[in-house]
């Protein structure tokens, strides 16, 4: 790989990090559908509570891993016992320096919006009386360039992006912080609940984390735990084994060993779903579809570099002296552009060396000034003096 400075080393990369949605997660990590893919936690408990759980003995699987030689039946046992699926040679198994079950990162996308945030919507409306008084209060919001508005409300939506669910995020809490109860019952630990999960979901957004903001974070979410079970009290649903609410309690400590959240969140790449994914699957019979797809890219990147072409050549512009790039997407080639008036007009070679770390600039100039003056002679810089060996002609 190239370096900052422009010399290409051999790199050893590591896996640090796994970034997908929880049915990905599941088939990674072997494990079963309804258990947290990270720690051990009971099939029981999921979702219950906050208390921490160790995480998966990777040292056990990896053995009941290696049990294939002993049989069918007893490499299924063993992976049973381990709590995994019977599964040959997960790609993990040899990586050096890396836990599966310690990489598997949060999502917001998936597990914050399109997960709990849209649970929680689902029964705020069921709990106030149904769709219709929340549909209408939606439809008194006053205009506002930063909200969108639902004129048709929100309960009659289907196939909702994760970018409507954040819209909704920000006015949920005013549309019910004074709507009764069916049975005269108090909406206090409605609300406390619902701004526990959206005290929660906007925190873990935060590009810059410290300790003030993560115990802001464990605040939330014990808010939201402790006041849930107003749901099952209205009869709306009967419990709340939901792995993806299990899941916010690793948020913390992900933090603590990832980095914020934007580092691996699946918005940054679920917008090419549609471009490169599901187009190219409609225009295949629905057979053999991946290798279909792949040559409908193919075909529509050659259609895009063949019309840019044209479009230079009608433009009437000089040949291209500089590099050009192809956006994804667009019809138009754009250059990479570089400063025409430098910050600092003259500096040092020692200065480029000490101030910007250019550590092999001497030694590349020497060499650039020395293969512009003798074309037929390669360069090569030791101890700051260039010697010149013929290079063999081509």
């Amino acid at each position: 790989m190239a370096s900052g400075d422009g010399v290409e080393r051999l790199t050893h990369p590591i896996f640090a990090a796994y970034i997908g949605d929880y049915p990905e997660q599941v088939l990674v990590t072997c494990c079963i559908t309804g258990y947290c893919p990270r720690c051990t936690i009971p099939r029981q408990q999921v979702g219950e509570n906050t208390e921490p759980h160790p995480l998966r003995n990777l040292r056990s699987i990896l053995e009941a891993l290696q049990m294939t030689d002993q049989g069918a039946a007893a490499f299924v046992k063993a992976c049973r016992e381990a709590g995994i699926k019977p599964v040959f040679e997960p790609f993990w198994a040899n990586l050096p320096y890396s836990n599966i079950y310690l990489t598997i990162t949060p999502d917001v996308l998936h597990q914050l919006y399109q997960g709990v945030f849209k649970h929680l919507k689902t029964w705020v409306i069921e709990a106030h009386h149904g769709a219709h008084e929340i549909d209408a209060r939606c439809r008194w919001l006053p205009p506002n360039h930063n909200i969108c508005i639902f004129m048709k409300g929100i309960s009659s939506l289907s196939r909702v992006s994760g970018h409507e669910h954040g819209q909704m995020s920000h006015f949920l809490l005013g549309l019910i912080v004074d709507t009764p109860l069916p049975g005269g019952m108090s909406s206090v630990c409605l609300v406390r609940c619902l701004r526990g999960l959206l005290d929660f979901l906007f925190l873990a957004q935060y590009p810059v984390h410290s300790t003030t903001t993560l115990e802001l974070m464990s605040s939330a979410l014990n808010r939201f735990h402790a006041n849930k079970n107003i749901f099952v009290d209205l009869e709306i649903c009967s419990d709340f084994h939901i792995p993806k609410i299990h899941f916010l309690n690793h948020y913390v400590k992900t933090v603590t060993l990832f980095g914020t959240f934007d580092n691996f969140n699946t918005e940054y790449t679920e917008c090419l779903h549609i471009d490169l994914a599901k187009d190219a699957y409609r225009a295949s019979n629905r057979k053999d579809e991946y290798s279909q797809m792949m040559l409908w890219l193919k075909r529509k990147e050659k259609v895009m570099r063949h019309d840019a072409f044209f479009s230079w050549i009608h433009s009437g512009e000089h040949p291209p002296l500089r590099t050009y790039w192809i956006r994804p997407g667009f019809n138009t080639l754009r250059p990479l552009k570089m400063t025409k008036h430098p910050s600092v007009p003259s500096v040092r070679i020692t200065d480029v060396v000490r101030l910007y770390g250019a550590t092999f600039f001497d030694a590349a100039l020497s060499r650039f000034i020395v293969q512009l003056k003798y074309p037929h002679f390669s360069g090569r810089c030791l101890d700051d003096e260039v010697h010149c060996q013929p290079a063999p002609r081509q």
